[in-house]
């Protein structure tokens, strides 16, 4: 008898499953493996694959690091080495060119020196001595032309009348780069110029600010005059309550060394500012109000210790101070 035959097509039909094919028994075990999980999920297993994986972790983001470094430092190879001693190299030449360098300037410096102990000046000696001697000379017996026709001029013009009786004397006390000099002793014509000489009288006389006291001689034009009394910070402060005051007269005149009078930027606008001439100045006649006069032939020689020290710009040379002032 042949072998039976499954028609699907059949089945389908009648809807219920007449023939059962044979059971058919494995050839081949094709079945799972059978798992032990004790094997491969010990604790000592799982921790030494841990500590496996973090050393591998490791190294690879270090791998990525260096990676990193190379491209980021455009790929150089690691000369260090290498360039410790070119660097080495590089320092030695250039201390030794500096050697070479200090060794030419030094040879350079002791060839200038013995040109300066051999050289000689190009001026006359001889020369240079008459001619100080001559300006020495001159200066003296100008100084003493001075003294003797100290006396024999007078600020007052002939036939002004004048009462000497009236006449006040004020004094400063100078010193020249912080060493006493000398005294100016001024006579001051109350009698001619009332009005000037209260004010330069109040600033000699006060013991308190404003005065004359400290202040210096702010600019000295040799052979013309100086000029004293600048209170910067009184004109700030006080000039509205003390005030300016417009030219009393212009009776006294300019008429030799040793004058003191009013100094002002604008007429009719005088303070506190006076000038002391060097030597006869008409031109200054009828612009500054003259008040004074040295008195004595000391006060004349320490006036002209203070010309010493002028300039033509008049900046002063040593500064020049009224260490005190006063009347007598």
């Amino acid at each position: 008898m042949g072998p039976e035959t499954f028609s699907l097509a059949k089945y389908l039909r009648e809807g219920k499953q007449e023939f059962q094919p044979k059971k058919v028994s494995k050839k081949i075990d094709n079945n799972a493996p059978f798992f032990y999980p004790s094997y491969y999920f010990s604790t000592s297993k799982i921790g030494n694959v841990m500590t496996r994986m973090n050393d591998i972790m490791m190294k690879n983001k270090q791998l990525v690091i260096n990676i990193n470094t190379c491209y980021r430092t455009t790929r150089f190879v690691d000369d260090s080495r290498n360039r410790l001693k070119n660097l080495k190299k590089a320092v030695e030449l250039r201390r030794k060119e500096r050697e070479g360098r200090l060794e030419s300037i030094g040879k350079e410096n002791i060839i200038i020196m013995n040109r300066i102990k051999g050289a000689k000046s190009s001026y006359n000696q001889e020369r240079l001595q008459t001619s100080r001697l001559q300006d020495i000379k001159q200066k003296s017996a100008h100084s003493k032309s001075r003294l003797k026709n100290y006396e024999k001029w007078s600020i007052l013009p002939e036939g002004e009348l004048s009462d000497p009786s009236r006449r006040v004397t004020c004094f400063f006390d100078i010193t020249i780069d912080k060493i006493k000099r000398g005294r100016l002793l001024f006579e001051i014509y109350c009698d001619i110029v009332p009005k000037t000489a209260k004010r330069f009288i109040s600033l000699c006389d006060s013991d308190f600010f404003p005065t004359y006291r400290k202040t210096t001689m702010h600019q000295v034009f040799s052979g013309f005059f100086c000029l004293g009394g600048e209170l910067n910070n009184f004109l700030e402060k006080n000039n509205r309550e003390m005030g300016y005051f417009p030219d009393e007269n212009h009776a006294l005149e300019h008429a030799g060394p040793g004058v003191i009078s009013m100094f002002n930027s604008k007429q009719n606008k005088n303070c506190t500012k006076f000038l002391i001439t060097f030597k006869k100045l008409t031109t200054l006649n009828g612009r500054f109000v003259v008040f004074g006069r040295l008195k004595n032939k000391k006060s004349l020689n320490v006036l002209e210790m203070i010309e010493e020290f002028g300039t033509k710009s008049g900046y002063p040379k040593k500064e020049i101070v009224i260490s005190d002032c006063g009347v007598l």
